[in-house]
């Protein structure tokens, strides 16, 4: 952050975090398993991705979720439903504090699992829990700006910077040492299509 401040660069941060909910007990064979919608035998086995369905069938430990956060000052957005049975996406707003996003996205990380359980249920935000089913990320949206408030990450025309480039060729240039888990390399080697890399400018993959 302090090198960033010296060459007059000040980030602007929001965090996606994305999770499964998970039923306490294995199926059959000893895999996890998606919950049972809340007071039904309806266990969901198919893509619910935007389901507004699926959000009221789960809507008692999401709507804590929401609660608590609010109560503890985690700046966390709405849930959506994700793209496979369980998965659901909360976001935290965006802000200039950096450390301050960490510490939120910890925070709210450590409530789902805590009202998850209280709704008898487990949480996981590990990147690839099913082999199955798409896996789960943390996305960090990441804006630059100069102390006049204005996107470096683009010029003018709305075109690339040269920044921007610099960026991504040091993202890229790090990302293995973003992928030192087990998890996290079951992710990679996923049948699943891989998706695009999105940046504030456009999209780079995939």
């Amino acid at each position: 952050m302090a090198a960033a401040t010296q060459r007059g660069l000040f980030p602007v941060v929001a965090v996606e975090l994305e999770f499964y909910l998970l039923d306490r007990q294995r199926d059959a064979e000893g895999y996890l398993q998606p919950p049972c919608a809340p007071g039904t035998d309806d266990r969901n086995t198919q893509s619910q991705v935007y389901s507004v369905d699926n959000l009221n069938h789960f809507a008692d430990v999401l709507n804590d979720i929401d609660e608590l956060a609010q109560l503890q000052l985690i700046p966390a957005d709405g849930a959506v439903a994700e793209a496979s049975p369980g998965q659901f996406e909360i976001n935290l707003y965006h802000t200039d504090n950096v450390l301050e996003a960490c510490d939120d996205a910890l925070a709210l990380k450590r409530l789902v699992r805590l009202m998850a359980e209280k709704h008898k249920m487990h949480a996981t935000f590990m990147a690839k829990p099913y082999e199955e089913h798409a896996g789960s990320g943390m996305h960090i949206h990441i804006s630059m700006q100069n102390n006049r408030g204005e996107n470096v990450l683009s010029d003018a025309e709305g075109e690339d910077s040269p920044l921007l480039k610099k960026m991504l060729a040091g993202m890229i240039d790090l990302m293995p040492s973003s992928n030192g888990v087990a998890g996290t390399k079951r992710e990679l080697v996923s049948p699943l299509p891989a998706g695009d890399v999105c940046t504030d400018a456009g999209v780079v993959g995939p």
